[in-house]
């Protein structure tokens, strides 16, 4: 038996058959049967037979094919094996896709998908063959078999996915894709907003707690102002009484006939006490006036604030609302956020007044020609410390008192100056100096302490030491400009170079520095940690350590590996 690429030629029982395999579009030949000679013995005949139907072209003949006689099969049966189909959207016997119609695909007992067609007209009528596995299904009902398509098979491998599907699903797809990262985009930007107002209300909750402690304080505050102005008014009210009275008793004795001398004594107490009322009755003209704006204020802030707090607010508005007023509390001592102008007569006259202010760290004094320009004035020691001026605006609560009054106090007190040492966050300490004001060089001292010409010796640091472990150590400062010793011009004119006094070279002199190969003065001074040789005079000297003299000396030994700055400066009003 021979085989071609175009027929298959089977030779049995003496005939010759051949077989063409070709597509069924293709023209059949004719194929004729010639006798070929045989045994002479026998009866030699030829046999040409009809090319019978061709299959599909997918499939193959196999034993009881009709036109491959084996010898078993009788003539006119006909019967055949088709290929299966590969393709899973397609039938396995018909080879033609299913659809919702005649070849709706069938599912088989054994796993194998066929159309309904093909379960309706079996090969045999002993029911459905699987043309796969070749089991014989008894049922030959299609609606004994259920309606499924392998879609396992159909996706599985990507060599066997339609075009028109991939299409189809391409853009749903992406679509779908794009849909969900834009909803996890704008559920991501919700919940930053989410985040960020989160840390907006922890922000609005700090800010109410700090204000509530504030309110706290000023309430207390408040109580104990009260309180002092009930016993100011009891003792005005009582001093009232008291001038009223004198001048009732004056009256009544000029109006009784006196000697002349006694109508004359009278008429000078009178008139003492005549000035004593005009000076009553001013005081309480001007605490009406204080205790009317007090009122006014009262009446526009006050009312109706519940009233707004149940108003229909959000919660921004109401921490604005609540921020507000309590920025805007008034007290008997201050009046709508303005300064509380002090004098030096109340400095001088009403010590524990000034005592309780001072507890609070917000009296200020301040330059009048410029309003920005301020010096704390705080209590240490038992001392009354006015600081150095600096470019600082006082707060709105703080108690203000003019530059100038505070200046006469100074003058009239001892003149004490002082410098805050500091080296490290916690090592440092201060100095008290009691100067010399009637010298050039004292005087400039006292200006550069309370910076009122502008220049200070604040943020000026120890640029050296001199004679160090030696009989005359001293310390070298006063560097404003540029902190090395190459500046620190004198801001006083006609600064003698050696000073108008001399005193004998001791721990704790402080004198002015020059530069020698000029002998020009400068701002810069020194203060003496050990004292001189004997008999050595300091030609310059203009003050005294007369405490903390022990902080210079833990400065020098800092010196030579760190920064000593003077964190501030200034002046002493009273011992």
């Amino acid at each position: 038996m021979g085989l071609s690429n175009e027929r298959r030629i089977v030779f049995e029982d003496g005939a010759l058959n051949i077989i063409y395999v070709m597509p069924l579009d293709t023209p059949l030949p004719e194929v004729m049967s010639e006798k070929e000679p045989t045994d002479k013995s026998d009866t030699q005949r030829h046999l040409c037979k009809e090319e019978p139907p061709l299959p599909h072209p997918s499939t193959h003949l196999e034993k009881n094919s009709p036109s491959v006689d084996d010898g078993t099969q009788q003539q006119g049966e006909t019967s055949f094996t088709p290929e299966p189909s590969t393709k899973p959207q397609e039938c396995t016997i018909r080879h033609q896709e299913y659809d919702s119609g005649e070849r709706q695909p069938r599912n088989l007992p054994c796993g194998h998908t066929v159309c309904s067609h093909c379960v309706d007209h079996p090969r045999d009528s002993a029911g459905a063959e699987c043309y796969e596995c070749h089991l014989q299904h008894e049922d030959n009902t299609v609606t004994q078999f259920m309606k499924k398509i392998n879609l396992d098979s159909v996706t599985s491998s990507s060599s066997v996915i339609s075009q028109d599907l991939i299409t189809v699903i391409g853009p749903i797809k992406e679509k779908q894709v794009g849909s969900l990262t834009h909803l996890l985009t704008r559920q991501d930007n919700m919940r930053s907003q989410l985040d960020n107002y989160k840390s907006q209300v922890n922000e609005w909750k700090s800010q109410l707690m700090d204000t509530a402690q504030k309110l706290e304080k000023q309430v207390k505050e408040a109580l104990q102002a009260l309180e002092e102005e009930e016993e100011e008014v009891n003792d005005f009210n009582v001093s009232g009484k008291i001038i009223g009275r004198d001048v009732k008793r004056t009256l009544i004795i000029l109006n009784k006939n006196k000697t002349p001398i006694q109508t004359l004594i009278e008429i000078e107490r009178a008139e003492r006490h005549h000035q004593n009322l005009k000076v009553w009755m001013t005081k309480f003209s001007q605490a009406q006036e204080a205790v009317k704006r007090v009122l006014e204020v009262m009446d526009t802030q006050l009312p109706n604030f519940e009233e707004e707090l149940l108003k229909e607010l959000s919660i921004k508005d109401k921490v604005d609302l609540l921020l507000q007023r309590a920025q805007n509390t008034v007290t008997p001592t201050t009046v709508s956020k303005q300064y509380v102008r002090l004098s030096a007569d109340d400095m001088r006259t009403s010590p524990n007044k000034m005592k309780k202010i001072l507890q609070t760290g917000r009296l200020f004094a301040v330059q009048a020609s410029r309003s920005n320009r301020s010096a704390e004035v705080l209590m240490s020691e038992g001392r009354l410390c006015v600081h150095v001026l600096q470019d600082v605006t006082p707060p709105p609560d703080a108690y203000v008192i003019d530059y100038n009054e505070v200046m006469t106090l100074v003058k009239a007190s001892p003149t004490l100056a002082f410098l805050d040492l500091r080296w490290t966050a916690s090592a440092g300490g201060r100095v008290y100096i009691n100067v010399n004001p009637y010298t050039g060089r004292g005087n400039q001292f006292l200006l550069l302490c309370m910076g009122e010409k502008g220049p200070s010796y604040a943020d000026a640091v120890i640029i050296n030491v001199g004679n160090e472990g030696e009989a005359g150590e001293f310390v070298r400062c006063g560097d404003y400009e540029r902190n090395n010793g190459s500046g620190g011009a004198a801001i006083v004119e006609d600064l003698e170079v050696r000073g108008i006094y001399e005193k004998p070279l001791t721990a704790g002199t402080v004198a002015g520095w020059w530069w020698s190969d000029e002998k020009i003065p400068t701002a810069q001074f020194t203060i003496t940690t050990r004292d001189g040789p004997e008999g050595n005079l300091c030609p310059t000297a203009f003050g005294e350590v007369v405490s903390g003299l022990e902080v210079v000396k833990e400065a020098v030994k800092c010196v030579n590996h760190c920064q000593v700055n003077v964190v501030s400066c200034g002046v002493v009003v009273s011992p």
